[in-house]
């Protein structure tokens, strides 16, 4: 989505917030085998890091979404962390830290260096009921408003907020503005701004889309099912959807022209539309295309 440009903020300190997570989707039952399953994670801002003491980490060590690296060892906690165990990490910026081992397990992350489409073991959309252009065309958005964080491939980009913010409530969008030399109210997974979601609202409740049948009135909420039927009803509403329907294996030209006319409203697809520096595509034709071949199984 396009944000809105601002004077840069000076951000105050906070307590750094870290997650990683299994590779591939596996969770490793142990301590020595999550050891032993990776040593590198691109890890996101969800998950306390502790200093030696296990105490709070009393200045940020991580601005974003980074590279970790595990390095070992087990720390028991006390009290009100007693059911934890706690491994150390390294951020490549050479500050370390510990992290509970039970986070490492659960909280989704990516193993590896970098991100790319492999790394998505299956798919997250909560709806599934397209065709594979329009399913593999909704990861390529969230990869794209998302690249280089793990949220790209992650169930969790529908809680995500504009700046890497996270919220809880699905119960309406949250509308809430984040400033960060941009500012935006941009949500989901797809990054829809409030004005966006309600005109699009408005506009499904007083229509009949003849191409999406199970479109039928207005969608209930902010939950992941309804944020990929937005992303869907605005493939159709940019005259994009029959194109992604119909698309067949390798046909850049099809899906070029398709991307194109999605990118007024998503500035981070290619062509860089709104200036806000695209995707690249071949960067973003080679994520597609592993994405329909999945959908295409």
């Amino acid at each position: 989505m396009t944000h809105f440009r601002a004077i840069p903020l000076t951000l105050l300190a906070t307590f750094t917030l870290i997650s990683c997570g299994s590779p591939k989707g596996q969770t490793p039952e142990t301590e020595s085998e999550l050891l032993a399953s990776s040593k590198r994670y691109v890890c996101s801002s969800d998950v306390l890091l502790r200093n030696d003491d296990l105490s709070p980490s009393p200045a940020p060590l991580l601005q974003s979404s980074t590279s970790v690296t595990l390095l070992g060892g087990s720390k028991s906690g006390t009290g009100s962390l007693a059911e934890h165990k706690f491994t150390k990490i390294k951020l490549d910026n050479g500050s370390s830290g510990w992290i509970s081992t039970k986070f490492l397990k659960t909280a989704p992350c990516v193993a590896g260096n970098s991100l790319n489409a492999g790394s998505i073991p299956g798919s997250v959309l909560h709806f599934t009921g397209d065709r594979p252009g329009v399913l593999a065309m909704l990861d390529a958005i969230a990869y794209s408003e998302f690249r280089n964080s793990p949220e790209a491939t992650s169930a969790r980009a529908y809680n995500l907020l504009f700046g890497h913010r996270f919220f809880s409530s699905f119960a309406r969008h949250p509308d809430t503005v984040i400033c960060q030399d941009l500012c935006s109210a941009a949500a989901g997974r797809y990054q829809f701004m409030p004005v966006t979601w309600e005109e699009s609202q408005n506009y499904i409740a007083n229509n009949t889309i003849s191409e999406i049948p199970w479109m039928r009135g207005r969608l209930p909420d902010f939950s992941p099912a309804s944020q990929d039927k937005m992303a869907i009803y605005k493939i159709w509403y940019r005259f994009a959807y029959g194109q992604l329907r119909t698309l067949s294996q390798n046909d850049n030209v099809t899906l070029k022209s398709a991307t194109a006319k999605l990118a007024p409203e998503w500035a981070s697809l290619p062509g860089d539309f709104h200036g806000q520096g695209g995707v690249k595509w071949e960067e973003f034709k080679q994520f597609f295309w592993k994405r329909y071949t999945f959908y295409n199984k």
